[in-house]
């Protein structure tokens, strides 16, 4: 899909538009983060390894065990926002703690979302 997305976004103004892949081009070529909804270490290991594979940056949201790869997500500079429904202040402090760059308590506003993402770049 990323590849296509590459091939897509080299084409000319006179390629038939394909909506899927016009979504993905600000991703491939970098002007934009793919949002990855992974927890597990393990899962975001993978995660981390596909972005790397497909030259793309990542935001990894969700993010349950991600405090057992902060070092890995601190080394490829990769930002953290904890998902969850725990909303104390403690929660947060702990969650900010580990390396997350925000946090957002669910359910999750779409628009607090977006702007939380464009404030990383």
């Amino acid at each position: 899909m990323f590849a296509a997305a590459r091939a897509y976004a080299k084409g000319g103004a006179d390629r038939p538009k394909d909506l899927v892949l016009e979504a993905l081009v600000p991703v491939v070529e970098g002007r934009l983060p793919l949002l990855v909804n992974v927890s597990g270490d393990a899962n975001i290991r993978d995660a981390v390894a596909f972005a790397e594979r497909e030259k793309v940056r990542i935001i990894i949201a969700g993010a349950t065990d991600a405090h057992l790869v902060a070092p890995l997500l601190k080394e490829k500079n990769i930002p953290v926002i904890i998902c969850t429904t725990k909303g104390q202040d403690t929660d947060k402090a702990w969650g900010m703690r580990q390396g997350a760059r925000d946090y957002i308590v669910k359910p999750v506003d779409a628009d607090e979302l977006v702007a939380k993402i464009k404030a990383f770049d």
